[in-house]
């Protein structure tokens, strides 16, 4: 629940929060993404007098290297507008946001600045060797549940993009507007999109907002900064938070009723005395309340130990009773009302029956009673089931989009590291490639701007052949040789040579879509700069799994290119080589942390949300479970109590201890049968719900549901036999000399 509680008020530490809104691109082509172009977006902000500012971002934050007194340190810097902080309603603790104004000046938050200056006080430093970022103000850190994180923020300056910055294509912010009132948002809309249909008639779609209230959850919008939450997720942990607070209910009046013949005989005697009904209720009531709150009180505990281990991990909320102080105070509420609620069934019960009928000891065995608690358990059951084999699909989904599915490409020898940007220029790359390139171990080596497949990437700048028709495909701007060196095939023309300055690689989607004019040899451009078609490569997978296949085109150009992608040769120790990649880096940067990773632990960090989940589910599963048998061990107690004259008279007419606990283990799994047929579709729908979030979905194999129901009988029939042999094994004489 602090999960759910974390996402639920996302965003809502930052002022105004209702009030500032994403905007972003409705298209039929590729869906809705964040980039957009400066005059889009002066546009936008001149079209209603409720725009009372905006603010952009690059569309993606980028991992840098500063040097506070020499020494490196690796932190996030974002890209933003001088307006940044006053849309987002920073509060500076230090400087002004006024320094933003500045191109050479930054903003960090306070946590930065004390951890590596020791104090706030630290407006003048510099940030680079080169005194590019120099510490404008320092502003208070954010809530860890924010859109915008405790980063490095410095202007952005239009004069890097020369003449892009005036072009429509350039399609390389996030734009964020911030209205005087909330309700206007949809009369801006309507403005915004009549004034872009009077520049282009044929516009379908247009520009919608969502606003940091709901940017969270809100549908996949790609080139977000952060992957939002799904419904479907908190749901889910919802549901299983409330199934398993009803499993716990339901074994605890099992074991309660599995007491009764213990305790029922002190209940009379107290009625004897003088007690009434509603005085003995009460206080079983209250005697179960307060079990509930002990156990509450025990769950604090074993959460604070929790919170000091690594376990704390599984969430991205982490784990406080102190920080989420409102899930702390409910969860005590909760265990109040749980055990309220347990206990009062079988308090009625135990002061209902009549000392006639406490005599006779037969009081448990009434069809009716029977049937509820066989209900309860195959509750149970059903719950377990559908945990497990959810959990299990879920595995599968993931094992499957970081090691089975094909990317189009082969990166199983592929080692990935960022280039320092401050030496990040054309001359530097390609330095660093030949030398990458001339390791023994090194097949080929080529440069990037992003990591292909990692990230939700939406850049994508808009081109025009001679004709004037518009080609606007994602866009990867790479080095030569990138295609060997990612092993993507090229189906016809060529790979990117060191002699290319203008030349793309385009993808078989991307010639399916455009047809004629996106042939080899073909040309398009981009403002004043014209490129050349050299090649038609296989489709690969370009972002996320979230996304389906796209139309991509890849650019060869002297462009600042951040990550460096290096393919070994086959049979090489991978950590070796990536040892060995890492001393020819710190060879031109002594100072720079190196980020050097192979493909699996890029997956893994990329699905970072899905393995979580996945732990949480399996978790609970192991809980529902556990629960699970401890109620069957309730259960077999109470009947086994209430039995002992029925198994000793089948003992004396020659019934055998496996016979007697067979007649046991059949009724159970019986009971199991039931539960685990129940639980197909429940964890079959809640599970194709989880995976309609991605565009590759693995299969739900039958063979999963059969291991989930196995491994429970398995657990079921331990359990039962356990129980029932000390039944089983007792003499009947003890069970029979009062009779």
């Amino acid at each position: 629940m602090m999960q759910v509680y974390y996402d639920r008020t996302y965003n809502e530490g930052i002022k105004d929060y209702d009030k500032v809104f994403m905007a972003y691109n409705v298209t039929d082509e590729y869906g809705d993404f964040t980039s957009m172009s400066p005059p889009m977006m002066e546009f936008i902000a001149g079209r209603s007098p409720h725009i009372k500012d905006y603010a952009y971002t690059d569309y993606m934050g980028m991992a840098y290297t500063f040097y506070v007194e020499d020494k490196a340190v690796k932190d996030k810097l974002l890209m933003v507008s001088p307006s940044f902080p006053e849309v987002f309603g920073f509060e500076m603790v230090a400087g002004t946001i006024d320094c933003m104004k500045d191109m050479k000046s930054g903003i960090i938050p306070e946590s930065f600045a004390r951890r590596y200056f020791g104090s706030i006080d630290v407006v003048g430093k510099t940030l680079t060797r080169d005194s590019s970022i120099i510490v404008g103000g320092v502003y208070k850190d954010l809530p860890a549940n924010s859109s915008m994180k405790n980063i490095v923020y410095s202007p952005i300056n239009p004069a890097w993009y020369a003449n892009l910055w005036e072009s429509w294509g350039f399609n390389s912010f996030t734009m964020y507007i911030k209205v005087d009132d909330p309700s206007a948002i949809d009369g801006i809309r309507e403005s915004v999109n009549a004034g872009l249909k009077e520049i282009n008639s044929e516009m379908r779609k247009g520009i919608d907002y969502v606003s940091l209230k709901d940017l969270h959850y809100t549908k996949e919008i790609s080139g977000l900064l952060e992957a939002p939450v799904k419904e479907s997720t908190e749901q889910m942990l919802i549901s299983i938070a409330i199934l398993t607070i009803l499993i716990a209910v339901i074994n605890f009046t099992n074991f309660s009723n599995a007491l009764i013949p213990v305790r029922i005989r002190s209940i009379n005697t107290r009625k004897i005395m003088g007690a009434t009904r509603r005085s003995l209720t009460l206080s079983l009531v209250a005697e179960s309340a307060l079990t509930s709150v002990v156990a509450c009180l025990l769950a604090f505990l074993f959460v604070e130990l929790l919170s000091m281990t690594s376990f704390v991990n599984i969430t991205t909320a982490g784990i406080s009773l102190t920080g989420y102080l409102p899930v702390t105070v409910l969860t005590i509420a909760i265990a109040v009302l749980t055990g309220i609620f347990a206990g009062i069934i079988p308090a009625l019960r135990m002061t209902s029956y009549s000392p006639a009928v406490v005599l006779k000891g037969n009081f448990g065995l009434s069809p009716k009673g029977q049937m509820m608690r066989n209900v309860m358990v195959g509750f149970q059951f059903f719950v377990a089931a559908a945990l497990i084999v959810a959990a299990s699909l879920m595995q599968k989904q993931r094992d499957y989009m970081t090691r089975s599915i094909d990317y189009g490409f082969d990166k199983d020898e592929i080692v990935v590291c960022d280039i320092n940007p401050p030496a990040n220029t054309p001359a530097d790359k390609s330095t660093i490639v030949n030398d990458m390139r001339a390791l023994p171990f090194v097949k080929d080596a080529s440069a990037s701007w992003s990591v292909l497949a990692e990230d939700d990437n939406s850049q994508g700048w808009i081109f025009q052949t001679p004709e004037g028709d518009r080609i606007d495909p994602r866009t990867m701007f790479c080095g030569s040789g990138y295609m060997t060196t990612m092993g993507i095939k090229i189906l016809e023309g060529r790979d990117f040579n060191d002699s290319d300055t203008a030349a793309v690689i385009i993808n078989k989607l991307t010639a399916e879509k455009f047809g004629d004019v996106m042939n080899v040899g073909k040309q398009i451009n981009f403002g004043k700069q014209r490129f050349t078609v050299v090649g038609i490569c296989d489709n690969v997978i370009y972002s996320s799994l979230y996304n389906p296949t796209e139309p991509v085109m890849f650019v060869d150009m002297p462009y600042p290119l951040g990550n460096l992608n290096v393919r070994v040769r086959k049979g090489t120790n991978m950590f070796e080589a990536m040892d060995g990649i890492r001393k020819v880096l710190d060879g031109y940067d002594p100072g720079y942390p190196f980020k050097v990773r192979i493909y699996d632990q890029i997956m893994d960090a990329t699905y970072q949300k899905e393995r979580k989940l996945t732990t949480q589910i399996t978790l609970f599963s192991a809980l529902a479970v556990l629960i699970s048998v401890m109620g069957v061990f309730g259960l077999v107690m109470f009947d086994s109590e209430y039995r002992k004259r029925e198994i000793a008279v089948r003992k004396v007419f020659g019934a055998t201890t496996s016979g007697v606990v067979g007649m046991f283990n059949t009724k159970y799994l019986r009971i199991l049968a039931v539960g685990c047929v129940l639980s197909i579709p429940a964890a079959w729908y809640f599970t194709d719900k989880w995976m309609q979030n991605f565009a590759y979905r693995t299969e739900m194999s039958w063979w999963i549901y059969a291991l989930a129901f196995a491994g429970l009988a398995i657990i079921t029939v331990a359990t039962v036999s356990y129980q029932c042999r000390k039944i089983a094994h007792t003499n009947p004489v003890e069970s029979l000399k009062y009779e």
